[in-house]
């Protein structure tokens, strides 16, 4: 008789689940065709930047065909060892909206984006802040759409999930994996609606502040030593009393974080804990209970329940790779063997963690 509860409790998260996963879904959570009217505010785009040669071209060509006319770009070279600099006096020379600070040393009290991120919003002149990741691409409407909804909303902060590209081989088995728990776990709605700090989420790749709260809070200064800080930052918001929205990327944001499985696995490595709220509890209790699931149904004979925890699954699956844009069928594909990276990561993070050996762009991060 306990077992058979058992089995109907471990089918009845997935339902949990699955009817979050529908809410996201039907609530939409992505930008809006509107666009903002009558004023036009300065946005500054603020980029951290380190070894980042490879995405700085396409980035850089990529904003300057934004479709909004008050704008500025600004870097932050965070002491680049390849061709960054090189390539960001370039730009420099070739469009005024471009600057660029050439960073000096971190002190050792902060972690290096958050330092990055602390001093472009000392130069920035916008009355927004827009900081992205150099592999991020945007639409030429999203400063326009973004800023009309922050307006519509009455919103101080921002913050939309990519779409995440997985075009490298390996790289689909790993990278839908922040999706599959961000959009299973969290209806995205109570992060605006719920003043409980406990629904907070929030995405480094894109957090659009308004200005005046962000230099009342200096969220990267508060956040300085975390390496989730974007939902440090998001609880910090919530916590004094700033009203934070969360999107999905559409077709207006997008990245592609990693150009291989093993680079994906080991940039996961850095934050896969703060996915569930920075708990390493909650984090394998999580994993456990996703895997043994299936495993357990069956070996209680509970057939008909196993069948239509699959069928479930399934479908939970298809919903968030269409809210990700992301292919039907690689997911489903991937299905198995993205909860075996779930695992491996968790696993590897956990051992790093205790050898102190945590590191991201050539720093520790422990």
């Amino acid at each position: 008789m306990i077992g058979v509860i058992l089995g109907w409790a471990l089918f009845g998260f997935l339902i949990l689940r699955f009817l979050v996963v529908l809410t996201n879904y039907i609530t939409g959570n992505v930008l809006e065709d509107s666009l903002k009217e009558n004023s036009v505010p300065m946005v500054s785009i603020l980029i951290p930047v380190r070894n980042e040669a490879e995405n700085l071209p396409s980035l850089l060509n990529n904003l300057l065909k934004i479709d909004y006319p008050n704008f500025e770009i600004l870097l932050y070279d965070d002491q680049s060892t390849d061709e960054s600099v090189s390539i960001l006096e370039f730009y420099q020379e070739k469009d005024v909206k471009i600057s660029f600070i050439q960073g000096e040393k971190k002190p050792e009290d902060w972690l290096g984006k958050n330092h990055a991120c602390y001093q472009l919003a000392q130069r920035a002149k916008g009355k927004y802040f827009l900081f992205i990741d150099a592999d991020v691409r945007l639409s030429e409407k999203v400063l326009q759409k973004a800023l009309a909804y922050m307006d519509k909303t009455k919103l101080s902060l921002l913050s939309i999930f990519s779409s995440q590209k997985v075009s490298f081989p390996g790289t689909g088995s790993v990278v839908p994996i922040i999706n599959w728990i961000l959009l299973s776990m969290l209806p995205l709605r109570l992060v605006q609606q719920s003043s409980w700090t406990s629904f907070s989420a929030a995405n480094g790749q894109f957090m659009l502040f308004e200005r005046e709260a962000y230099k009342n809070t200096e969220p990267h200064l508060f956040c300085k030593q975390k390496k989730a800080e974007d939902i440090a930052i998001s609880r910090y918001f919530k916590a004094n009393k700033y009203s934070v929205s969360v999107l999905l990327g559409g077709k207006d944001v997008l990245c592609e974080m990693y150009s291989s499985e093993k680079e994906a696995i080991q940039g996961f490595t850095k934050n896969v804990f703060d996915f569930l709220g920075g708990s390493k509890v909650v984090t394998i209790f999580y994993a456990l209970i996703i895997i043994i699931s299936p495993v357990y149904l069956l070996i209680a004979q509970m057939y008909h329940v196993f069948i239509a925890y699959l069928l479930i699954l399934i479908i939970l699956k298809l919903f968030i790779a269409k809210m990700s844009a992301q292919s039907l069928f690689n997911n489903l594909l991937y299905m198995p063997v993205q909860q075996f990276r779930f695992v491996q990561i968790i696993c590897l993070a956990l051992y790093k963690e205790s050898k102190k050996q945590l590191y991201w762009k050539g720093r520790p991060i422990s």
